[in-house]
């Protein structure tokens, strides 16, 4: 498995985790299982909304680069930017 660094730019902090997984649309989802404990610093309320938006987002790689993507979601009309770098690979 490999190592992806997970970026989240919300509500003016960013967010950053590490996840071992088998792709970046895995990363992205065992990420979201562990929602609550990756960003205690938000609430509850704004938490269940990023996971519930997030379920139908897609994952696209980026433009010029290698081994990165990125998905967005709209959280009470806050922009959620998550951005999946593939860290190295196991």
């Amino acid at each position: 498995m490999a190592l992806y660094t997970v970026v989240l730019d919300f509500h003016g902090g960013t967010y950053i985790s590490q996840i071992h997984a088998s792709s970046e649309i895995s990363a992205l989802n065992i990420w979201k299982s562990d929602i609550r404990k990756n960003l205690l610093e938000l609430s509850h309320e704004d938490v269940e909304n990023l996971n519930l938006s997030l379920e139908n987002e897609e994952v696209v790689p980026l433009s010029n680069v290698v081994n990165v993507w990125c998905s967005t979601a709209t959280v009470n009309e806050s922009l959620a930017l998550i951005n999946i770098v593939k860290t190295n690979a196991d």
